[in-house]
Protein backbone atom coordinates (compact mmCIF):
# COMPACT_ATOMS: atom_id res chain seq x y z
CA UNK A 1 0.00 0.00 0.00
CA UNK A 2 1.38 3.05 -1.05
CA UNK A 3 0.58 6.64 0.52
CA UNK A 4 0.01 9.72 -0.94
CA UNK A 5 2.75 12.10 -2.11
CA UNK A 6 2.27 15.19 0.19
CA UNK A 7 4.40 17.38 -1.91
CA UNK A 8 2.17 16.48 -4.91
CA UNK A 9 -0.18 19.37 -5.10
CA UNK A 10 -3.77 17.70 -6.68
CA UNK A 11 -5.58 18.31 -9.31
CA UNK A 12 -8.33 20.54 -9.08
CA UNK A 13 -11.88 19.22 -10.47
CA UNK A 14 -11.64 19.30 -13.74
CA UNK A 15 -15.32 20.39 -13.87
CA UNK A 16 -17.30 22.44 -11.49
CA UNK A 17 -18.49 20.02 -8.49
CA UNK A 18 -16.94 16.99 -10.53
CA UNK A 19 -13.59 16.29 -8.57
CA UNK A 20 -10.62 14.22 -9.89
CA UNK A 21 -9.68 12.38 -6.87
CA UNK A 22 -12.30 9.56 -4.88
CA UNK A 23 -13.60 11.32 -1.21
CA UNK A 24 -11.73 8.01 0.15
CA UNK A 25 -9.84 5.19 0.48
CA UNK A 26 -12.57 1.80 -1.08
CA UNK A 27 -12.52 -0.96 1.12
CA UNK A 28 -10.89 -3.39 -1.55
CA UNK A 29 -8.28 -1.02 -2.92
CA UNK A 30 -5.12 -1.98 -3.28
CA UNK A 31 -3.57 1.78 -3.40
CA UNK A 32 -4.96 4.82 -1.82
CA UNK A 33 -6.58 6.82 -4.27
CA UNK A 34 -4.87 10.27 -5.92
CA UNK A 35 -5.62 12.81 -8.18
CA UNK A 36 -5.08 12.24 -11.16
CA UNK A 37 -5.11 13.20 -14.68
CA UNK A 38 -6.66 11.60 -17.47
CA UNK A 39 -3.74 10.52 -18.99
CA UNK A 40 -2.61 9.09 -15.69
CA UNK A 41 -6.20 6.99 -14.90
CA UNK A 42 -5.73 5.82 -18.21
CA UNK A 43 -2.06 4.43 -17.65
CA UNK A 44 -3.46 2.94 -14.37
CA UNK A 45 -6.05 1.22 -16.57
CA UNK A 46 -3.75 -0.28 -18.82
CA UNK A 47 -1.15 -1.34 -15.80
CA UNK A 48 -4.17 -3.45 -14.07
CA UNK A 49 -5.17 -5.41 -17.73
CA UNK A 50 -1.21 -5.76 -17.94
CA UNK A 51 -1.04 -7.23 -15.09
CA UNK A 52 -3.60 -9.82 -15.52
CA UNK A 53 -2.24 -11.23 -18.52
CA UNK A 54 1.14 -11.63 -17.07
CA UNK A 55 -0.14 -13.63 -14.29
CA UNK A 56 -2.78 -16.21 -15.60
CA UNK A 57 -2.86 -17.90 -18.65
CA UNK A 58 -5.56 -16.14 -20.36
CA UNK A 59 -7.05 -17.82 -23.75
CA UNK A 60 -9.60 -15.25 -23.94
CA UNK A 61 -10.49 -11.79 -23.54
CA UNK A 62 -14.07 -10.36 -23.40
CA UNK A 63 -15.22 -7.26 -23.42
CA UNK A 64 -19.08 -6.69 -21.62
CA UNK A 65 -20.97 -4.06 -22.80
CA UNK A 66 -24.35 -3.44 -21.96
CA UNK A 67 -24.77 -0.04 -23.83
CA UNK A 68 -24.06 2.25 -20.58
CA UNK A 69 -21.44 4.92 -20.84
CA UNK A 70 -19.04 3.47 -18.69
CA UNK A 71 -19.31 -0.16 -20.61
CA UNK A 72 -18.25 2.21 -24.14
CA UNK A 73 -15.70 3.51 -22.35
CA UNK A 74 -13.77 1.00 -21.25
CA UNK A 75 -14.28 -1.26 -24.34
CA UNK A 76 -13.84 1.64 -26.38
CA UNK A 77 -10.44 2.20 -24.41
CA UNK A 78 -9.53 -1.69 -24.80
CA UNK A 79 -10.99 -2.05 -28.43
CA UNK A 80 -7.38 -3.23 -29.62
CA UNK A 81 -6.73 -5.68 -26.81
CA UNK A 82 -10.25 -7.52 -26.76
CA UNK A 83 -10.75 -11.06 -28.63
CA UNK A 84 -14.70 -10.05 -28.54
CA UNK A 85 -17.40 -8.40 -26.98
CA UNK A 86 -20.12 -9.69 -25.13
CA UNK A 87 -23.54 -8.16 -24.80
CA UNK A 88 -26.36 -9.75 -22.02
CA UNK A 89 -29.20 -8.92 -24.20
CA UNK A 90 -31.88 -9.79 -21.12
CA UNK A 91 -34.89 -8.94 -22.92
CA UNK A 92 -35.88 -5.95 -20.43
CA UNK A 93 -34.05 -2.46 -22.12
CA UNK A 94 -35.13 -1.03 -24.81
CA UNK A 95 -34.41 -2.49 -28.31
CA UNK A 96 -32.23 0.64 -29.49
CA UNK A 97 -30.00 -0.08 -26.73
CA UNK A 98 -29.26 -3.45 -28.14
CA UNK A 99 -28.84 -2.10 -31.73
CA UNK A 100 -26.32 0.50 -30.46
CA UNK A 101 -24.26 -2.20 -29.38
CA UNK A 102 -24.28 -3.85 -32.16
CA UNK A 103 -23.91 -0.81 -34.66
CA UNK A 104 -20.75 0.06 -32.27
CA UNK A 105 -18.99 -3.05 -32.26
CA UNK A 106 -19.45 -3.40 -35.94
CA UNK A 107 -17.43 -0.90 -36.23
CA UNK A 108 -14.79 -1.65 -33.76
CA UNK A 109 -14.60 -4.82 -36.20
CA UNK A 110 -15.11 -7.11 -33.16
CA UNK A 111 -17.04 -10.60 -32.79
CA UNK A 112 -20.45 -10.26 -30.90
CA UNK A 113 -21.87 -12.62 -28.74
CA UNK A 114 -25.44 -11.62 -27.95
CA UNK A 115 -26.05 -13.82 -24.96
CA UNK A 116 -29.63 -14.56 -23.88
CA UNK A 117 -30.83 -15.77 -20.55
CA UNK A 118 -32.47 -19.33 -20.46
CA UNK A 119 -35.67 -18.15 -18.46
CA UNK A 120 -37.41 -14.59 -19.36
CA UNK A 121 -37.93 -11.91 -17.17
CA UNK A 122 -41.81 -11.85 -17.96
CA UNK A 123 -41.71 -15.95 -16.27
CA UNK A 124 -39.31 -14.90 -13.76
CA UNK A 125 -42.18 -12.52 -12.44
CA UNK A 126 -45.03 -14.73 -13.22
CA UNK A 127 -43.40 -17.33 -10.94
CA UNK A 128 -43.03 -19.25 -14.02
CA UNK A 129 -39.35 -20.60 -13.29
CA UNK A 130 -38.93 -23.86 -10.77
CA UNK A 131 -35.75 -24.46 -8.58
CA UNK A 132 -33.86 -27.36 -10.49
CA UNK A 133 -31.47 -28.06 -7.26
CA UNK A 134 -31.09 -28.17 -3.56
CA UNK A 135 -33.82 -28.00 -0.46
CA UNK A 136 -35.73 -25.68 -3.05
CA UNK A 137 -36.11 -27.76 -6.02
CA UNK A 138 -39.68 -27.60 -7.32
CA UNK A 139 -39.95 -24.42 -6.13
CA UNK A 140 -40.54 -20.95 -7.74
CA UNK A 141 -37.10 -19.12 -7.66
CA UNK A 142 -39.06 -15.98 -7.63
CA UNK A 143 -42.67 -14.23 -8.24
CA UNK A 144 -43.90 -10.40 -8.60
CA UNK A 145 -41.63 -7.61 -9.50
CA UNK A 146 -38.30 -7.43 -7.81
CA UNK A 147 -37.53 -4.43 -5.50
CA UNK A 148 -34.14 -4.67 -3.31
CA UNK A 149 -34.97 -8.50 -2.22
CA UNK A 150 -35.05 -9.66 -5.75
CA UNK A 151 -31.75 -7.75 -7.07
CA UNK A 152 -29.52 -11.31 -6.62
CA UNK A 153 -32.07 -13.54 -7.98
CA UNK A 154 -32.44 -11.28 -11.30
CA UNK A 155 -28.23 -10.83 -11.60
CA UNK A 156 -28.21 -14.34 -11.53
CA UNK A 157 -30.65 -15.93 -13.68
CA UNK A 158 -30.43 -12.75 -16.13
CA UNK A 159 -27.06 -11.85 -16.42
CA UNK A 160 -24.78 -13.97 -14.55
CA UNK A 161 -26.02 -17.40 -16.36
CA UNK A 162 -25.86 -16.20 -19.90
CA UNK A 163 -22.25 -15.19 -19.21
CA UNK A 164 -21.19 -18.25 -16.94
CA UNK A 165 -22.39 -20.08 -20.35
CA UNK A 166 -20.34 -18.55 -22.42
CA UNK A 167 -17.29 -19.05 -20.12
CA UNK A 168 -17.86 -22.44 -20.40
CA UNK A 169 -18.06 -22.37 -24.19
CA UNK A 170 -14.67 -20.64 -24.30
CA UNK A 171 -12.99 -23.00 -21.23
CA UNK A 172 -14.84 -26.15 -21.42
CA UNK A 173 -12.84 -28.90 -18.92
CA UNK A 174 -9.60 -26.70 -19.17
CA UNK A 175 -10.73 -24.43 -16.45
CA UNK A 176 -7.04 -25.64 -14.52
CA UNK A 177 -4.86 -24.30 -17.03
CA UNK A 178 -7.15 -21.85 -19.37
CA UNK A 179 -8.43 -18.67 -17.82
CA UNK A 180 -11.10 -15.63 -19.24
CA UNK A 181 -11.13 -12.42 -18.74
CA UNK A 182 -14.21 -10.65 -18.81
CA UNK A 183 -13.43 -6.71 -19.00
CA UNK A 184 -16.17 -4.31 -16.94
CA UNK A 185 -16.48 -0.75 -16.44
CA UNK A 186 -17.50 -0.78 -12.48
CA UNK A 187 -16.17 2.37 -10.95
CA UNK A 188 -15.61 2.90 -7.58
CA UNK A 189 -17.19 6.27 -7.81
CA UNK A 190 -20.65 5.08 -9.30
CA UNK A 191 -22.70 4.25 -6.06
CA UNK A 192 -21.80 3.48 -2.36
CA UNK A 193 -22.20 0.25 -3.32
CA UNK A 194 -19.68 0.06 -5.83
CA UNK A 195 -17.67 2.31 -3.48
CA UNK A 196 -17.88 -0.86 -0.81
CA UNK A 197 -17.45 -3.88 -3.05
CA UNK A 198 -15.91 -3.43 -6.77
CA UNK A 199 -11.92 -4.15 -7.42
CA UNK A 200 -9.68 -4.59 -9.96
CA UNK A 201 -9.36 -8.15 -10.10
CA UNK A 202 -12.05 -10.77 -8.92
CA UNK A 203 -10.87 -13.96 -10.08
CA UNK A 204 -13.85 -16.83 -9.80
CA UNK A 205 -11.91 -20.14 -10.76
CA UNK A 206 -11.47 -19.73 -14.30
CA UNK A 207 -12.99 -16.36 -14.88
CA UNK A 208 -11.31 -13.22 -14.26
CA UNK A 209 -13.09 -10.15 -13.84
CA UNK A 210 -10.97 -7.61 -14.72
CA UNK A 211 -12.79 -3.55 -14.29
CA UNK A 212 -9.42 -1.42 -15.53
CA UNK A 213 -11.54 1.81 -14.76
CA UNK A 214 -12.59 1.55 -11.39
CA UNK A 215 -10.75 4.35 -9.93
CA UNK A 216 -11.58 6.32 -12.42
CA UNK A 217 -14.19 9.48 -11.04
CA UNK A 218 -16.83 11.11 -12.97
CA UNK A 219 -14.66 14.24 -14.12
CA UNK A 220 -12.29 10.89 -16.19
CA UNK A 221 -15.72 9.96 -17.75
CA UNK A 222 -16.89 13.06 -18.89
CA UNK A 223 -13.24 14.73 -20.08
CA UNK A 224 -12.73 11.18 -22.22
CA UNK A 225 -13.17 11.80 -26.07
CA UNK A 226 -16.92 11.73 -27.35
CA UNK A 227 -16.49 11.22 -30.69
CA UNK A 228 -15.81 7.76 -31.18
CA UNK A 229 -19.07 6.33 -30.49
CA UNK A 230 -18.44 6.33 -26.69
CA UNK A 231 -21.96 7.30 -25.42
CA UNK A 232 -24.91 5.43 -24.14
CA UNK A 233 -28.01 4.75 -25.65
CA UNK A 234 -29.64 3.48 -22.72
CA UNK A 235 -31.20 6.76 -21.12
CA UNK A 236 -35.17 5.22 -21.38
CA UNK A 237 -35.91 3.40 -18.41
CA UNK A 238 -36.60 -0.80 -18.37
CA UNK A 239 -38.88 -2.91 -16.28
CA UNK A 240 -36.42 -4.70 -14.42
CA UNK A 241 -34.73 -3.66 -11.53
CA UNK A 242 -30.89 -2.84 -11.70
CA UNK A 243 -29.01 -5.96 -9.72
CA UNK A 244 -25.39 -5.25 -8.59
CA UNK A 245 -23.96 -6.28 -12.21
CA UNK A 246 -20.52 -6.07 -12.97
CA UNK A 247 -21.14 -5.26 -16.53
CA UNK A 248 -21.84 -1.84 -16.37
Amino acid sequence: MTSRNAKRQLAGDMFPGMPSLLPKKPPKAALDPEAMTLDEAITRSFAIYDRVLAAFPVVAKVGLFSGGNDSVIVNHLFRHRLDAIAHVNTGTGITETTQHVRDVVGAWHLPLHELHPRHSYRDLVLGNVLSTRGKNIGRQVWKGFPGPAGHSVMYRRLKDEPLQRLRGQIIGRHGRTRNLVYLGGMRWAETDRRFRNAEEVDREGALIWVSPIVHWTDAHMREYPPGTAARSRTSTPTTCCAPPTRCR
